[in-house]
């Protein structure tokens, strides 16, 4: 079993229920995506503390969710996203009917109905600078693993300012931290199986140059692999019966090369992704 997903599973299955386990990662490191795919199947609750000012308010859009599963919770202004609706759909009285509905109950009793989900709250180095990250941890305690709520926190480390006042706080409130790190052989196969059959070719051919590549880039961000193998799919789903081995290659890594630079802002063409500037150059 992945070691991840072992970890995950003896924490829900702990004692631990005024704790919570951390799961850290890098930007674009693919955790919040893992963290999505572990519980697709099992009932959760994911909320982004992206922006958040309000903690109160938060309890409201948690205990609305409960009765709409549909909604993804996005930071404090309610929703951001609903499956197959568009945000700004949500402008309508839709959003206010459903906050009317629960201003009737007690939040007592209907956090309740909550007890058998796991609360997940991502990109809590993201809050707003109006609260402190002790204040936010203060409150994910008091309201939830005080209540013997399971709750997951992803968050990068890195990124979270105060790091002496964090750590004094992490220790209260973190049961375990799973450090989570992409694995690019595994990433590459899923991702390649979304791919044109002309590409799955090429990259299980060539998958150990590729992985040399990536980390002798140091590329690690999920984001930049997924444009990553997008350009090479785009590119030698035109041009598969011209290209030789020989050139391979030096093909890939031009392409992962215009693609750093294309993500860190060096624009090669205005008009064009990387893909359509190749096409032209090869």
């Amino acid at each position: 079993m992945d070691y991840r997903k072992n970890i995950i599973e003896n924490y829900l299955a702990s004692g631990n229920d005024k704790l919570a386990l951390l799961v850290n990662g890098e930007w674009g490191s693919g955790k919040t995506t893992f963290i999505e795919n572990y519980f697709k199947e099992n009932k959760s609750i994911l909320v982004s503390l992206n922006g958040v000012r309000n903690l109160n308010l938060l309890t409201d859009e948690i205990l609305i969710s409960n009765d709409n599963p549909l909604i993804r919770i996005i930071g404090g202004p309610l929703v951001n996203a609903v499956v197959g609706i568009e945000t700004k759909f949500l402008n309508t009285g839709i959003v206010e009917s459903l906050k009317a509905g629960f201003i009737k109950k007690k939040k007592s009793g209907a956090l309740l109905k909550l007890k058998d989900k796991v609360l997940i709250f991502d990109d809590l180095e993201r809050h707003s600078e109006s609260i402190s990250i002790k204040e936010v941890l203060g409150y994910i305690n008091t309201t939830f693993l005080n209540a013997n709520f399971k709750v997951i926190i992803i968050a990068d480390e890195t990124q979270i300012k105060s790091k002496k006042k964090y750590l004094k706080v992490k220790e209260k409130y973190i049961w375990q931290t799973l450090d989570f790190k992409a694995n690019i052989n595994t990433l590459l196969n899923q991702l390649a199986s979304k791919l044109d059959s002309k590409t799955k070719i090429i990259i299980k051919n060539n998958e150990k140059y590729l992985i040399e590549l990536l980390h002798s880039y140091k590329i690690k961000n999920l984001r930049t692999i997924i444009y990553y193998l997008h350009c090479i799919d785009k590119v030698i789903s035109n041009l598969f019966e011209t290209i030789k081995n020989k050139n391979l290659e030096v093909l890939l890594n031009s392409i992962l090369i215009l693609v750093s630079e294309f993500k860190i802002g060096t624009h090669l063409d205005e008009k064009n992704e990387v893909h359509d500037y190749l096409k032209k150059i090869i």
